[in-house]
């Protein structure tokens, strides 16, 4: 069978896959929602979240079941000043394509008519999406921090050797033709 032809199986076979790969009930049906969703978008790269402002900044990132999260993403380097739940069915994952710096990706966002995506509207796109990083890191240019040294970070989503991570990535660094920048639809 050709990639490009669809693919079927009977309950029966996914069922005996699911138990060979030791796949449980819960992940087997997250996945299937997964699908869903990703199906469903209007359009490739396009993401639709809810922003719960209300959680505290460590309840957002605990939604999102991190295996390694950066101690310096915390309230007190990232305050979250919005309040309330907000519904945001147009999140777009920005892929340039080529190396570029932080100011050059949010040059090319902006000329695309587009917002810079902040750490909590990231947050809730690991939550309610947590394969997408394991596809390509995510970056929130929207939310950035000074730190002790001087330098300034963004947080990103990453993926490596298992882990599902959350970040912190210098500003003056530039961006692989591999990552995402998270970005908002006027």
């Amino acid at each position: 069978m050709r990639t490009t032809d669809m693919m079927s199986f009977s309950v029966k076979e996914i069922v005996s896959l699911c138990k060979e790969k030791g796949v449980g009930k819960d992940k087997f049906l997250q996945a299937i929602a997964e699908l869903y969703e990703s199906g469903n978008q209007k359009k490739e790269g396009v993401y639709s979240v809810t922003v719960d402002y209300g959680l505290s900044l460590a309840k957002m990132i605990k939604a999102g079941k991190y295996d390694y999260v950066n101690s310096d993403i915390n309230a007190k380097n990232f305050p979250v000043a919005r309040i309330g739940k907000v519904e945001m069915k147009n999140l777009e994952l920005v892929h340039l394509n080529c190396n570029a710096s932080t100011d050059e990706a949010i040059r090319e966002i902006g000329k695309r008519g587009l917002g810079l995506g902040d750490l909590p509207m990231l947050l809730a796109l690991g939550a309610k999406y947590p394969e997408l990083q394991r596809e390509f890191p995510v970056a929130a240019l929207g939310s950035s921090w000074v730190g002790r040294d001087g330098r300034r970070d963004v947080a990103y989503l990453w993926h490596g050797r298992g882990i599902r991570g959350l970040s912190l990535r210098w500003y003056e660094d530039v961006w692989s033709g591999y990552d995402r920048f998270l970005a908002v639809c006027k």
